[in-house]
């Protein structure tokens, strides 16, 4: 986990708080955040711990909220994803959680409605970030949607008796 500063809590940066396997990544992961959190929200989101999982199979990364609320708590992102897909998709996923940060900044439902996309869009992420964790990473580019082609049902025999 890496703790860093949360609105009005006293200073708690990323290095030299968590000492677990997981630290450089985490580290790393924090360091990220801040670039990405200057670069799309002007550095004004919360900052909130970053956590890895074990768990996440379908996921690849999620925000948890207070039960009551709803503030902030954490980022969580599959360390399988982190460790095993190349690190432009892990700030990807970081990002699509940053939106949700954001939309919980800004006082609006955390999901993945019109204000989330349209936040995606201008950022450039993909409003859905979901795939088997452990499959291989789809290009970043667009690719046009495939022509819809239907084979026609076969028509109906008719009994010419």
């Amino acid at each position: 986990m890496a703790w860093v500063r949360l609105s009005g809590a006293r200073d708690l940066r990323w290095h030299g708080v968590y000492r677990g396997p997981d630290a450089d990544l985490v580290r790393r992961l924090a360091r990220s955040f801040q670039a990405l959190n200057a670069r799309h929200f002007a550095a004004a989101l919360p900052l909130v711990p970053i956590r890895l999982s074990d768990r996440m199979r379908t996921r690849l990364g999620h925000i948890v909220l207070e039960r009551t609320g709803g503030a902030p708590v954490a980022i969580v992102l599959s360390r399988r994803h982190v460790v095993e897909h190349p690190w432009r998709d892990v700030e990807d996923t970081l990002l699509h959680e940053m939106i949700h940060l954001w939309q919980c900044a800004n006082g609006q439902r955390v999901d993945h409605g019109p204000r989330f996309r349209a936040m995606a869009r201008q950022v450039g992420v993909a409003a859905a970030a979901r795939r088997r964790v452990g499959t291989p990473a789809r290009p970043h580019a667009r690719t046009p949607a495939r022509p819809h082609t239907r084979t026609p049902a076969p028509p109906h025999e008719m009994d010419g008796t």
